[in-house]
C-alpha cells in the first residue's frame, strides 16, 4: 500500500517544528551542511506548510556551493508560497551569486513588496541589496534611487550609507569613488575608539552592543556630517580626523524601537551567535576566514580549525590575536585592491603592500609572506568582484 504522503499545505504549521528548526540551524551554524539537508528534507515532508526548512535546506546547498540545487528546493517552495517574501529574498540573494541579474532583480522587488510595512530594517536591507544589483550591472542611477529609498526605510542602515555614497561619488569622476565610504569609516573608527577609552574596554562584549552603538554612531553621523559634506572635499585626512574627534557623541541615548526590529531571516539568530563568539572582530568578519586559510594555516590555525571558529566555535585568546591579525593584513589589501581599480599612484599600492607584509610579519617571514599576501590579494579580488561591493562587512 502506498504510503500516504502529507497534505500540500497546511497553515498551522508555521505555528510547529520549533525544534527541528533549531536542530537544523546548529547543523548549519556548525557547517554540517549533509545532514542539515537530509535534516530539512525530513521537517519539510513533516511540515509542508513552514516555508522556514525550504529556506534552510536552501542555505545548506548554498553553503556547499550546490546554488543549483538551493535555486531547485526554492522554487518548489515558490510554488507552495508565492507570497512568502523571505522565499523571494533567498532565490535574489543565490541568483545574485550565480551572476543570473535578471532572476535576482525579479526576485528582490517581489520581495520588497510583500516584506512588511513596519520591517523597516528587512525592507531597508532588500532595497541596499537591489542597489548593488544595480551597481553591479551598470545602472548607476537605479543603484542610486535604491539605496536613497533603503536610507528612507531605515537611516541607521550603514551599508546603505557607505554604498550610497561610493556610487553617488563616482558619478562624478573628479571625485574619488572611494572617498566617503572612508570618512565613514575613519568617523566610526574614532568614534568607537573613544567608546573604548572611556569605558575603559577593548572590544565589543557582543553583537547586540555592536550595533546599538554603530547605529548611534550613524545617526550622529548623519545629523551632522552629511549635511556639511561639501567641505570635506577640500579637507585633508588630518582636519578630518580633528573635525571628527571634536564631535561629542551621548553612547547611553536609546535607538528608536522600529530601528531594532528584528529580522526574519531564519539564518540571523545564528549569524548573530557566530558574531558573539567573535565580537572583537567587525561584524561578519567571519565571512572573510575562507579566503584567509593560508595565513591561518602559516601561524598556526589548521584548515579544520579555520572551518570550526566559521561555523561558530569560540577561539582561544591566541586564536583571537592571529584572527586580528588576519582581519587587519584583509582591511589593508582591500585597499590595495581599491587603489588598483582606481589607478592610482603605484607608489601607495607599494606602501599599502608592504604594510600588510609587516603585518604578518609577526607570525610569518617577509621572505615567505610575499608570495602568500599576493594570493591571499587575488582569493579577496574574486570575492570583491562576486558580490559587487567593497563592502566587507555587510
Amino acid at each position: 500500500m502506498k504510503k500516504k504522503e502529507p497534505q500540500i499545505f497546511n497553515i498551522t504549521d508555521f505555528d510547529k517544528g520549533e525544534k527541528e528548526f533549531l536542530f537544523i540551524s546548529s547543523l548549519i551554524k556548525d557547517g554540517n551542511f549533509e545532514e542539515a539537508i537530509k535534516s530539512s528534507k525530513e521537517a519539510i515532508f513533516k511540515y509542508p506548510g513552514n516555508s522556514s526548512f525550504f529556506i534552510l535546506q536552501s542555505l545548506a546547498y548554498s553553503f556547499s556551493m550546490k546554488n543549483n540545487e538551493a535555486i531547485s528546493i526554492l522554487k518548489v517552495a515558490e510554488k507552495k508560497f508565492p507570497i512568502d517574501d523571505q522565499v523571494h529574498y533567498q532565490l535574489a540573494k543565490i541568483y545574485c551569486i550565480m551572476g543570473k541579474y535578471v532572476e535576482a532583480e525579479n526576485h528582490f522587488i517581489k520581495s520588497y513588496k510583500l516584506i512588511p510595512k513596519d520591517d523597516i530594517i528587512m525592507r531597508s536591507d532588500c532595497l541596499n541589496d537591489l542597489g548593488i544589483l544595480y551597481e553591479k550591472i551598470n545602472k548607476r542611477d537605479k543603484a542610486v534611487e535604491k539605496l536613497e529609498l533603503a536610507l528612507i526605510e531605515n537611516p541607521n542602515n550603514i551599508n546603505a550609507q557607505n554604498n550610497l555614497g561610493k556610487f553617488s561619488d563616482s558619478k562624478n569622476p573628479s571625485i574619488p569613488k572611494k572617498n566617503s565610504a572612508n570618512d565613514l569609516f575613519l568617523f566610526q573608527s574614532l568614534q568607537v575608539e573613544k567608546y573604548f577609552t572611556n569605558k575603559k574596554k577593548k572590544y565589543f562584549k557582543n553583537n547586540k552592543e555592536t550595533q546599538r552603538i554603530l547605529d548611534i554612531i550613524s545617526d550622529v553621523w548623519r545629523e551632522n556630517i552629511l549635511p556639511q559634506k561639501d567641505k570635506l572635499k577640500d579637507m585633508s585626512k588630518t582636519e578630518k580626523t580633528s573635525w571628527f574627534k571634536s564631535i561629542k557623541i551621548d553612547f547611553k541615548k536609546n535607538i528608536s524601537e522600529k530601528s531594532t526590529i528584528n529580522k526574519k531571516d531564519p539564518f540571523n539568530n545564528f549569524m548573530d551567535d557566530i558574531n558573539e563568539n567573535l565580537s572583537f572582530l567587525p561584524p561578519n568578519s567571519f565571512l572573510l576566514l575562507p579566503f584567509l586559510v593560508l595565513f591561518l594555516n602559516e601561524a598556526g590555525i589548521s584548515s579544520v580549525r579555520t572551518e570550526e571558529i566559521s561555523s561558530g566555535k569560540k577561539p582561544t585568546e591566541e586564536e583571537e590575536g592571529i584572527l586580528l591579525c588576519s582581519f587587519d593584513m584583509a582591511t589593508v589589501l582591500i585597499d590595495v585592491i581599491m587603489e588598483e581599480d582606481e589607478d592610482n599612484d603605484d607608489d601607495v599600492k607599494k606602501q599599502l603592500f608592504e604594510d600588510a607584509l609587516d603585518i604578518t610579519s609577526e607570525y610569518v617571514p617577509k621572505v615567505k609572506g610575499r608570495a602568500m599576501i599576493l594570493q591571499i590579494k587575488d582569493k579577496l579580488k574574486e570575492m570583491l568582484n562576486m558580490i559587487g561591493s567593497f563592502n566587507y562587512d555587510e
